[in-house]
């Protein structure tokens, strides 16, 4: 998941947005603690102690705050927290979906990342001509990437010259 957005609320308060869409509201310190900036992506598990301790802890204390300072019924009560509730719960569901979907994602990355490295290596093991040529015309060439396939090369060039 990426931050995509922090907006400012308060000087010491900000929203932030996952992929494109609100997340929670954290405080400056929170911000910092969790390592949270534009653009990083954060793990689920960061995503969900966010949600479970920092969010609802939040909302525990609005539902205290909402009984002491109005005087609402039990139901008006109950009916204010349960359309929260169903909000929250809502927007929980839509992201376990998406972060499922970015779990598939990234194991379909993996799975072709290693299909790539063995058809990298498949390649690697096969000399060109144009890389038997680099080699004779730069035979003190050098790579900081690919340091050891080169040197492999190198060698298989000179057990062809012999």
């Amino acid at each position: 998941m990426e931050v995509t957005q922090i907006e400012a609320v308060t000087k010491t308060r900000y929203k932030v947005y996952v992929d494109g869409q609100f997340a929670f509201v954290l405080y400056k310190g929170e911000l910092s603690r969790y390592r949270i900036k534009v653009g990083e992506q954060i793990s689920s598990d960061v995503y969900l102690e966010i949600k479970e301790e920092i969010v609802l802890k939040r909302a525990k204390l609005r539902a205290m705050h909402l009984l002491n300072d109005m005087d609402r019924t039990e139901a008006q009560l109950r009916e204010k927290l349960e359309t929260v509730s169903e909000e929250q719960k809502t927007r929980m569901a839509e992201q376990k979906e998406r972060i499922t979907e970015q779990k598939n994602r990234m194991a379909e990355q993996k799975a072709r990342i290693e299909e790539l490295k063995t058809k990298y290596a498949e390649l690697a093991g096969r000399s060109t001509r144009v890389s038997i040529r680099l080699v004779k015309a730069f035979p003190k060439m050098e790579s900081r990437h690919h340091k050891e396939i080169l040197e492999e090369l190198k060698l298989r060039v000179k057990k062809n010259r012999k």
